[in-house]
């Protein structure tokens, strides 16, 4: 442990859910891996050059004899020195989700615990969620990662004066040199047309050449998929995810089932917000008109831990759950390409999702993404090489205050706790 509570201790209220039997993966198509040597820019913007990406069957990790009451009191150690106030935690492997606990409050105000229904604003996990839902338009021959923004969208992607083209890929792995200047200036009252925020959004760095993390630019794949589809964002990312697997999952509040699953947010054990009431509904959005989503595709996702790690088994499988298909194997080998890599960053880049060589899990390599919103800490992290990986939601973490770099403390700590206690070591 890193350090314990500093501000303020939560009562945690601990149950879990745990199968312990140790399974075995039929023999099916859809245990596949991906593998993919890392793609370059092509030399003209006439040409696309498409990775080559193979499959093989992969191999059950799960360790035999887990004391599962041992990890779930350690998760509950790790949830306590983090100053959580309601947590839930899903563990995935071999295409299903092989256990999960909940600990804390969602409510604290009514003392109502967190549990498998609850709902959490996972913040910038949206971003990852929201790529996904965006290649389902590579399957239908609309895009590919090196499609040219401005010629496909109409969008004024490419201002800079350059002859340079702006590619999907540059957008989603945060290397188009957008930066975040306008965007948070958006109130209940106001928001900036897409086009507008574009043409004053950029650092103007050689594309492809510069990571530069931008929320902006990584929730313009919302304007995006509304200009290819004509739906709101809203709309085609429940018809091509949510809906299509029986979810109680939104990027606007008001399209929940249950709205009051969702969880308060708190920050430092103070309440923050709630998207019991949270202003920005469907209507907001829509009164903007088609082309113009870029805020709740990159931070308002409404999920519960549970669904959350059905994803993370699409995106770290063969693009399926459950017998249900969300992506072909192709889209979502090109998801988890590294498309860029500096040698000063200790992760490489996917397609809204980064990717780390050892530094999460010993001996792995750890795709995902983490937010961070209002008091929250989210994440979504998985090996593809077998299929493996967790889901983390909770409403109110510590937040590295006093100059303390311990923002994302608690999904380090549950990567690392995870992988060495439930899996084996990969071969």
């Amino acid at each position: 442990m890193k350090r314990f509570a500093a501000f303020f201790l939560t009562p945690l209220l601990l149950c879990s859910c745990t199968d312990t039997a140790r399974k075995t993966p039929p023999e099916t198509e859809s245990n596949v891996l991906y593998a993919a040597e890392p793609q370059t820019t092509p030399e003209t913007e006439t040409e696309t050059v498409m990775p080559e990406i193979t499959y093989e069957a992969p191999q059950s990790v799960i360790k035999r004899n887990i004391d599962y009451d041992a990890f779930d009191e350690h998760i509950a150690e790790i949830a306590a020195d983090n100053d959580v106030v309601g947590m839930g935690l899903c563990v995935f492997a071999e295409g299903e989700i092989i256990h999960e606990i909940y600990i804390g409050l969602a409510d604290k105000e009514n003392n109502i615990p967190c549990g498998e229904n609850t709902v959490y604003r996972v913040a910038s996990v949206s971003k990852l969620i929201s790529s996904m839902a965006l290649m389902t338009l590579y399957d239908d021959g609309l895009i590919d990662p090196y499609s040219d923004l401005e010629e496909i969208t109409g969008l004024p992607f490419n201002h800079s004066g350059s002859d340079e083209r702006v590619l999907l890929w540059h957008l989603m792995t945060h290397t188009a040199g957008l930066n975040d200047s306008y965007i948070y200036e958006i109130s209940p009252s106001y928001y900036y047309d897409v086009s507008y925020v574009l043409k004053n959004s950029h650092n103007y760095f050689e594309l492809g050449e510069q990571y530069s993390y931008t929320n902006f630019g990584a929730g313009t794949v919302g304007a995006t998929a509304e200009k290819l589809t004509g739906e709101y964002f809203h709309d085609f990312a429940d018809r091509v995810i949510f809906s299509k697997l029986d979810m109680d999952a939104a990027y606007c509040a008001d399209m929940l089932d249950d709205r009051s699953d969702c969880a308060n947010i708190y920050s430092c054990g103070v309440l923050n917000a709630s998207p019991k009431s949270w202003y920005r509904n469907s209507k907001y959005y829509e009164s903007f008109g088609l082309g113009n989503s870029y805020l709740n595709a990159q931070c308002e996702l409404l999920i519960t831990p549970r669904d959350l790690a059905r994803l993370g088994i699409v995106i770290a499988g063969d693009g399926s759950v459950d017998g249900v298909r969300i992506l072909s194997e192709e889209a979502v080998g090109l998801i988890n390409i590294p498309y860029y890599h500096n040698g000063d960053m200790y992760f490489d880049v996917g397609l809204c999702t980064r990717i780390y060589d050892g530094n999460l899990a010993e001996g792995r390599r750890i795709f995902g993404h983490a937010g961070c919103a209002l008091g929250n800490v989210c994440g979504l992290y998985y090996d593809p090489s077998d299929h493996t990986g967790i889901a983390l939601c909770t409403n109110g973490c510590y937040l590295g205050i006093n100059g303390e770099n311990g923002v994302y403390d608690i999904i380090d700590d549950c990567i690392e706790y995870v992988y060495d206690t439930l899996f084996e070591a990969p071969q």
